[in-house]
């Protein structure tokens, strides 16, 4: 059996007969479904989105991403525990992606695009109840989770980049953008949409 070492910027780590990076990227997708698995989100998730909105939205389900509140009931001594994004309560996870005035102003954009009765969330369990119970066809289901889940987290980035860059945009950008992005994952990933102005003009 040959041995030997190969690597290199951009190539293969090679050990013997043995391709790490292969097993490494194989590990990787078994590692994404198992937590998609066990956390109870929908395998066709995946289908949608990238990997990375999906570890997202698992922390995001189980209340572990670092908002304020839980990073001092952690005990961890920090300046405020105020909702940097409006100032105006405790950053809470469902205060950041329900409670607060962007989540409420982009929830409501999303709602008048989608043409959809939607109701005003307090919670991602809240919107599984009425994604579950409402009238819609399978796929249409999947494309407004896909709607969903990328608010969520273009909520994340932008609250990110407000408390390490001081970054703030506008809110009619942010939500062309979340519309940009559910098209393009769509688009590569589920293969169900082509063009960009039909699908904005019909979403579901």
């Amino acid at each position: 059996m040959t041995s030997g070492v190969g690597h290199g910027r951009g190539k293969s780590l090679v050990v013997g007969t043995i391709n790490w990076s292969r097993i490494f990227s194989m590990t990787s997708e078994m590692f994404i479904c198992l937590i998609v698995w066990t956390s109870g989100l929908h395998p066709w998730l995946q289908m949608f989105v990238p990997r990375k909105v999906n570890v997202f939205l698992w922390r995001f389900r189980l209340d572990s991403l670092p908002v304020r509140w839980l990073i001092s009931a952690k005990g961890i001594d920090i300046h405020s525990i105020v909702c940097p994004v409006c100032n105006n309560e405790v950053e809470t996870r469902d205060h950041l992606f329900f409670g607060c005035t962007l989540a409420l102003d982009l929830w409501r954009r999303l709602r008048m695009w989608l043409n959809c009765a939607m109701p005003n969330f307090s919670s991602w369990d809240t919107f599984i109840v009425w994604i579950e119970g409402v009238h819609l066809s399978n796929i249409q289901k999947k494309r407004v989770i896909a709607y969903m889940v990328t608010l969520l987290w273009a909520m994340w980035r932008y609250r990110n980049g407000v408390v390490f860059n001081d970054v703030f945009c506008n809110r009619n950008s942010l939500f062309d953008l979340i519309r940009l992005l559910c098209f393009r994952w769509i688009k590569n990933r589920g293969h169900l949409v082509s063009n960009w102005n039909s699908w904005l003009a019909i979403p579901l």
